[in-house]
Protein backbone atom coordinates (compact mmCIF):
# COMPACT_ATOMS: atom_id res chain seq x y z
CA UNK A 1 0.00 0.00 0.00
CA UNK A 2 1.24 3.36 -0.64
CA UNK A 3 0.35 6.78 0.94
CA UNK A 4 0.58 9.16 -1.84
CA UNK A 5 0.30 12.19 0.86
CA UNK A 6 3.57 11.04 2.57
CA UNK A 7 5.18 9.38 -0.56
CA UNK A 8 5.90 6.36 1.27
CA UNK A 9 4.90 2.58 1.31
CA UNK A 10 3.79 0.31 3.65
CA UNK A 11 5.56 -3.57 3.15
CA UNK A 12 4.38 -6.52 4.91
CA UNK A 13 7.36 -8.35 5.97
CA UNK A 14 7.54 -12.36 5.17
CA UNK A 15 10.58 -14.09 6.35
CA UNK A 16 11.19 -16.87 4.00
CA UNK A 17 12.64 -19.71 6.46
CA UNK A 18 8.89 -19.11 8.19
CA UNK A 19 7.14 -20.49 5.57
CA UNK A 20 5.36 -24.29 5.93
CA UNK A 21 4.97 -25.94 2.29
CA UNK A 22 0.92 -27.06 2.22
CA UNK A 23 0.68 -30.96 1.52
CA UNK A 24 0.38 -30.18 -2.32
CA UNK A 25 3.44 -28.09 -2.75
CA UNK A 26 5.58 -30.44 -0.55
CA UNK A 27 4.50 -33.50 -2.74
CA UNK A 28 5.35 -31.26 -6.13
CA UNK A 29 8.58 -30.26 -4.32
CA UNK A 30 9.74 -33.84 -3.74
CA UNK A 31 8.27 -35.64 -7.31
CA UNK A 32 10.00 -32.49 -8.74
CA UNK A 33 14.03 -33.24 -7.26
CA UNK A 34 13.23 -36.91 -8.10
CA UNK A 35 12.48 -36.13 -11.37
CA UNK A 36 15.15 -33.20 -12.33
CA UNK A 37 17.74 -34.85 -10.65
CA UNK A 38 16.64 -38.42 -12.70
CA UNK A 39 17.05 -36.28 -16.47
CA UNK A 40 19.83 -34.21 -15.28
CA UNK A 41 21.69 -35.17 -12.72
CA UNK A 42 22.30 -34.74 -8.98
CA UNK A 43 25.08 -32.13 -9.63
CA UNK A 44 23.20 -30.02 -11.85
CA UNK A 45 21.94 -27.26 -9.93
CA UNK A 46 20.45 -25.29 -12.69
CA UNK A 47 16.98 -24.97 -13.22
CA UNK A 48 16.57 -26.91 -9.36
CA UNK A 49 14.66 -24.81 -7.25
CA UNK A 50 16.03 -23.90 -3.83
CA UNK A 51 13.90 -23.71 -0.28
CA UNK A 52 13.50 -20.16 -1.00
CA UNK A 53 12.45 -20.60 -4.43
CA UNK A 54 9.85 -22.97 -3.07
CA UNK A 55 9.07 -20.55 -0.29
CA UNK A 56 8.22 -17.83 -2.87
CA UNK A 57 5.86 -20.36 -4.92
CA UNK A 58 4.62 -21.34 -1.88
CA UNK A 59 3.50 -17.61 -1.10
CA UNK A 60 2.20 -16.81 -4.16
CA UNK A 61 0.03 -20.05 -4.39
CA UNK A 62 -1.73 -19.31 -1.09
CA UNK A 63 -2.88 -16.39 -2.28
CA UNK A 64 -3.78 -16.91 -6.07
CA UNK A 65 -5.62 -20.02 -4.81
CA UNK A 66 -8.07 -18.19 -2.87
CA UNK A 67 -9.90 -16.42 -6.22
CA UNK A 68 -9.35 -20.01 -8.49
CA UNK A 69 -10.56 -20.36 -11.52
CA UNK A 70 -8.45 -19.23 -14.64
CA UNK A 71 -5.04 -18.12 -14.30
CA UNK A 72 -1.76 -17.56 -16.60
CA UNK A 73 1.88 -18.03 -15.22
CA UNK A 74 4.16 -15.87 -17.25
CA UNK A 75 7.89 -16.98 -17.30
CA UNK A 76 7.09 -20.77 -16.68
CA UNK A 77 10.60 -21.91 -16.57
CA UNK A 78 11.31 -25.24 -14.98
CA UNK A 79 7.79 -25.44 -14.24
CA UNK A 80 7.63 -25.29 -10.50
CA UNK A 81 4.23 -23.53 -10.30
CA UNK A 82 2.63 -24.22 -13.27
CA UNK A 83 2.74 -27.65 -12.61
CA UNK A 84 1.25 -26.88 -8.54
CA UNK A 85 -1.33 -24.94 -10.25
CA UNK A 86 -2.23 -27.74 -12.73
CA UNK A 87 -2.44 -30.33 -10.15
CA UNK A 88 -5.30 -28.30 -7.89
CA UNK A 89 -8.94 -28.67 -9.05
CA UNK A 90 -9.46 -24.92 -7.80
CA UNK A 91 -8.32 -24.47 -11.07
CA UNK A 92 -10.59 -24.89 -14.16
CA UNK A 93 -7.92 -23.26 -16.67
CA UNK A 94 -4.16 -23.23 -16.32
CA UNK A 95 -1.59 -21.61 -18.78
CA UNK A 96 1.46 -20.80 -18.73
CA UNK A 97 3.56 -18.63 -21.16
CA UNK A 98 7.65 -18.20 -21.77
CA UNK A 99 9.72 -16.35 -24.20
CA UNK A 100 10.76 -19.61 -25.20
CA UNK A 101 11.06 -23.25 -24.17
CA UNK A 102 13.38 -24.30 -21.12
CA UNK A 103 15.86 -27.28 -21.75
CA UNK A 104 15.26 -28.33 -18.27
CA UNK A 105 11.18 -28.11 -17.76
CA UNK A 106 9.68 -30.68 -15.67
CA UNK A 107 5.91 -31.73 -17.13
CA UNK A 108 4.16 -33.87 -13.88
CA UNK A 109 1.28 -33.72 -16.47
CA UNK A 110 1.07 -34.21 -20.03
CA UNK A 111 -1.68 -31.82 -21.06
CA UNK A 112 -0.39 -28.65 -19.55
CA UNK A 113 -1.21 -25.74 -21.90
CA UNK A 114 2.54 -24.07 -22.09
CA UNK A 115 2.68 -21.39 -25.21
CA UNK A 116 5.97 -19.40 -26.47
CA UNK A 117 4.71 -15.99 -26.22
CA UNK A 118 6.26 -12.28 -25.49
CA UNK A 119 4.71 -11.16 -21.87
CA UNK A 120 4.91 -7.23 -23.85
CA UNK A 121 2.71 -8.81 -26.97
CA UNK A 122 0.79 -11.36 -25.39
CA UNK A 123 -2.43 -12.88 -28.06
CA UNK A 124 -5.20 -12.93 -25.47
CA UNK A 125 -8.39 -11.16 -25.18
CA UNK A 126 -8.99 -8.34 -22.97
CA UNK A 127 -9.61 -9.82 -19.08
CA UNK A 128 -8.50 -13.51 -20.56
CA UNK A 129 -7.67 -14.70 -16.89
CA UNK A 130 -8.89 -14.08 -13.51
CA UNK A 131 -5.17 -14.15 -12.40
CA UNK A 132 -1.85 -13.68 -13.60
CA UNK A 133 1.00 -15.00 -11.94
CA UNK A 134 4.64 -12.86 -13.33
CA UNK A 135 7.26 -13.96 -10.90
CA UNK A 136 10.63 -12.68 -11.48
CA UNK A 137 10.81 -11.85 -14.79
CA UNK A 138 10.32 -8.04 -15.35
CA UNK A 139 14.05 -7.31 -14.42
CA UNK A 140 15.08 -9.44 -17.15
CA UNK A 141 14.04 -6.85 -19.86
CA UNK A 142 14.66 -3.47 -21.10
CA UNK A 143 12.68 -0.56 -19.50
CA UNK A 144 10.50 0.37 -23.05
CA UNK A 145 9.75 -3.61 -22.54
CA UNK A 146 8.86 -3.52 -19.03
CA UNK A 147 6.71 -0.62 -19.83
CA UNK A 148 4.28 -2.71 -22.57
CA UNK A 149 4.76 -5.78 -20.35
CA UNK A 150 2.79 -3.73 -17.34
CA UNK A 151 0.22 -2.85 -19.52
CA UNK A 152 -0.42 -5.94 -21.36
CA UNK A 153 -0.52 -7.65 -17.65
CA UNK A 154 -3.57 -4.92 -16.46
CA UNK A 155 -5.09 -5.41 -20.41
CA UNK A 156 -5.20 -10.01 -19.56
CA UNK A 157 -5.94 -9.71 -15.93
CA UNK A 158 -9.51 -10.26 -15.06
CA UNK A 159 -9.00 -9.79 -11.47
CA UNK A 160 -5.27 -10.54 -9.75
CA UNK A 161 -1.89 -9.92 -10.99
CA UNK A 162 0.50 -11.23 -8.52
CA UNK A 163 4.16 -10.10 -9.56
CA UNK A 164 7.61 -10.33 -8.00
CA UNK A 165 10.86 -8.44 -8.17
CA UNK A 166 14.70 -8.35 -6.73
CA UNK A 167 14.42 -5.38 -4.75
CA UNK A 168 17.07 -2.84 -4.30
CA UNK A 169 19.78 -5.46 -5.99
CA UNK A 170 23.40 -4.26 -5.79
CA UNK A 171 25.51 -2.68 -8.81
CA UNK A 172 26.53 -3.83 -11.01
CA UNK A 173 23.74 -5.82 -11.67
CA UNK A 174 24.34 -9.74 -13.74
CA UNK A 175 24.18 -10.00 -17.28
CA UNK A 176 21.11 -11.42 -17.67
CA UNK A 177 18.91 -8.58 -15.07
CA UNK A 178 18.01 -5.60 -17.25
CA UNK A 179 16.35 -3.55 -14.46
CA UNK A 180 17.33 -2.12 -10.55
CA UNK A 181 13.89 -1.63 -8.74
CA UNK A 182 14.09 0.94 -6.05
CA UNK A 183 11.14 1.77 -3.79
CA UNK A 184 11.15 5.09 -6.02
CA UNK A 185 10.65 2.72 -9.17
CA UNK A 186 7.99 0.85 -7.23
CA UNK A 187 5.66 3.97 -6.17
CA UNK A 188 6.16 5.46 -9.98
CA UNK A 189 5.11 1.77 -11.56
CA UNK A 190 2.97 0.10 -9.09
CA UNK A 191 1.06 2.70 -7.42
CA UNK A 192 -1.92 0.22 -6.47
CA UNK A 193 -0.17 -2.49 -5.52
CA UNK A 194 -0.05 -4.53 -2.28
CA UNK A 195 3.69 -5.05 -0.97
CA UNK A 196 5.24 -7.93 0.75
CA UNK A 197 8.86 -8.13 1.08
CA UNK A 198 10.25 -11.85 0.73
CA UNK A 199 13.46 -11.88 2.74
CA UNK A 200 15.80 -15.16 1.85
CA UNK A 201 18.15 -16.83 3.81
CA UNK A 202 20.82 -14.92 2.00
CA UNK A 203 20.65 -12.66 -0.63
CA UNK A 204 18.31 -9.77 -2.21
CA UNK A 205 15.46 -9.62 -0.95
CA UNK A 206 11.93 -10.29 -3.69
CA UNK A 207 9.67 -7.86 -3.48
CA UNK A 208 6.00 -9.52 -4.07
CA UNK A 209 3.18 -7.27 -5.77
CA UNK A 210 -0.28 -7.83 -5.87
CA UNK A 211 -2.72 -5.45 -7.59
CA UNK A 212 -6.74 -6.04 -7.98
CA UNK A 213 -8.10 -5.48 -11.15
CA UNK A 214 -11.82 -3.86 -11.22
CA UNK A 215 -13.82 -4.47 -8.66
CA UNK A 216 -12.20 -4.99 -4.96
CA UNK A 217 -15.85 -6.45 -3.47
CA UNK A 218 -15.50 -8.80 -5.60
CA UNK A 219 -12.43 -10.37 -4.43
CA UNK A 220 -11.14 -12.26 -2.17
CA UNK A 221 -9.44 -10.77 0.71
CA UNK A 222 -6.62 -11.65 1.86
CA UNK A 223 -6.90 -10.74 5.54
CA UNK A 224 -5.27 -13.80 6.70
CA UNK A 225 -1.46 -14.56 6.53
CA UNK A 226 -0.36 -17.97 4.84
CA UNK A 227 0.35 -20.92 6.98
CA UNK A 228 3.46 -20.95 8.82
CA UNK A 229 4.23 -17.26 8.12
CA UNK A 230 4.88 -14.88 10.84
CA UNK A 231 5.52 -11.53 9.48
CA UNK A 232 8.95 -9.55 11.16
CA UNK A 233 10.21 -6.36 10.37
CA UNK A 234 12.94 -6.15 7.60
CA UNK A 235 16.39 -4.66 8.55
CA UNK A 236 16.56 -1.07 8.59
CA UNK A 237 12.76 -0.47 7.96
CA UNK A 238 10.67 0.72 10.77
CA UNK A 239 7.59 -0.56 11.62
CA UNK A 240 3.87 1.09 11.50
CA UNK A 241 1.44 0.16 14.41
CA UNK A 242 -0.99 -2.24 12.12
CA UNK A 243 2.75 -4.45 11.77
CA UNK A 244 3.45 -2.96 8.54
CA UNK A 245 6.99 -1.79 7.42
CA UNK A 246 7.29 1.64 6.72
CA UNK A 247 9.85 2.83 3.67
CA UNK A 248 10.29 5.64 2.06
CA UNK A 249 10.01 5.92 -1.37
CA UNK A 250 11.19 9.07 -2.62
CA UNK A 251 14.34 8.03 -4.75
CA UNK A 252 18.01 9.70 -4.68
CA UNK A 253 19.25 10.20 -8.65
CA UNK A 254 20.88 6.78 -8.32
CA UNK A 255 17.47 5.22 -7.06
CA UNK A 256 15.76 5.22 -10.45
CA UNK A 257 15.08 2.20 -12.80
CA UNK A 258 18.48 1.59 -13.88
CA UNK A 259 19.45 -0.16 -17.46
CA UNK A 260 22.31 -2.85 -16.42
CA UNK A 261 25.50 -2.00 -18.05
CA UNK A 262 26.58 -2.86 -21.34
CA UNK A 263 29.16 -5.31 -21.53
CA UNK A 264 32.74 -4.35 -23.09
Amino acid sequence: MINKDSNSMYLHSVWLSDVEFPPLIESVRQRFTEEYESRFGAGQTKGLYKRDDWARISFCYERVAQIGGSILDIGVGPGGLLNILGLDERFDRVTGIDIRHYSKLVKMKDDLDIRIMDVGEMSFADNSFDTLVCMEVLEHIEKPHFLRALSELRRVAAKQIFMTIPLREPEPLPPYHKLRFDFGDVVEHFPDGEFYILEPERGVPWLAIIEDIGDPASITQRSQPAAGVAARPSPGMSTSPEGETLATSTPAPSDKIASSPKSV
